[in-house]
């Protein structure tokens, strides 16, 4: 007579299966945390060599992603000099990160232009609205 599995049984063996086939993914989502936490340690301390961090890793994809796009998240319109201060030193990762490729060098230093004529514009804005 065939031995009847429980339903228990059953979805114990699926999830050990579907874990060994989401192992890899896992290990993808860690490498991308690390990047991100890595970005944040970056933007908080302002002698962290990003570039020598960065260089024995540049072959891990999520890691590398992780890295940037939390970079990339901080490069928002300012609110204020604080803002603008996040904003900057993004870009500066992301020129460590680059190499100071040409056309990433060219593209921050446009947009820290526009970050900075849009802070002043706000400035001028809230001064005009004051006045009034």
């Amino acid at each position: 007579m065939a031995e009847i599995k429980s339903t228990i049984d059953l979805v114990m063996e699926r999830l050990a299966r579907m874990d060994l086939d989401d192992a890899p993914d896992m290990d993808e989502e860690e490498q991308a945390k690390e990047g991100m936490r890595l970005a944040a340690e970056f933007l908080r301390e302002p002698g962290f060599d990003l570039a020598g961090t960065v260089e024995g890793r540049r072959a891990e994809r999520p890691f590398l992603r992780g890295l940037v796009d939390a970079l990339l998240r901080n490069v928002v319109l300012p609110r204020d000099d604080q803002q603008q201060t996040n904003a900057r030193r993004a870009m500066e990762g992301l020129l460590a990160i680059g190499g100071q490729a040409g056309d990433l060098a060219g593209a921050c230093a446009d947009l820290q232009n526009i970050l900075q004529r849009y802070l002043d514009h706000r400035k001028q804005l809230r001064q005009q609205l004051e006045d009034a």
